[in-house]
């Protein structure tokens, strides 16, 4: 249990960060939201794919230091 300790959960948010940060640049999140609005028929999951896609193409529009 990586979080037991107080540098087991700094090391632990790191790798969460990283993780994230590799999956968005591997387009995890894009294709799983097209994914899911694809087959779902949930229209709650739908939504939550349509908004995941939006703040993907947001976050993917804008320059990697936030200025632009």
């Amino acid at each position: 249990m990586l979080t037991t300790t107080p540098q087991g959960e700094a090391a632990d948010a790191l790798f969460v960060k990283w993780l994230m940060e590799h999956q968005k640049e591997a387009g995890v999140f894009a294709t799983v939201s097209q994914l899911v609005d694809q087959v779902s028929d949930n229209p709650a999951a739908k939504m939550t794919a349509q908004e995941i896609s939006e703040r993907v193409n947001r976050a993917t529009a804008q320059p990697a230091n936030g200025v632009g």
